[in-house]
């Protein structure tokens, strides 16, 4: 899970610049699923991994990304983790077998 984190942030900082002065913590991004939980996510790239609240901040950092415009989307959903596409086809092949 850490390595998927640190590919998602490598991604978002690819993509929208880095700010190496700030942390995502601090980020209005940075969110948690729901009121109380701890563990935190970036909304600018995925509502599912567990977010590293210590990353070094990309471009996006206090830029509300819900906000935006031309509206985007989030980075999960233009590039897809091929780990999970490729289990997904493994399954789909075993059930067409049976």
């Amino acid at each position: 899970m850490a390595t998927q984190c640190a590919a998602a942030s490598t991604r978002m900082r690819k993509e929208y610049g880095e700010k190496p002065a700030d942390r995502c913590r601090h980020c209005c991004n940075c969110q948690s699923k729901c009121r109380g939980d701890s563990t935190k996510m970036c909304i600018g790239y995925s509502r599912t991994i567990v977010w590293d609240e210590n990353s070094v901040a990309c471009g996006l950092f206090n830029i509300p990304f819900n906000g935006l415009r031309p509206k985007r989307r989030m980075l999960e959903e233009m590039y897809p983790d091929k780990s999970k596409s490729s289990a997904k086809d493994c399954e789909t092949q075993q059930i067409s077998l049976l």
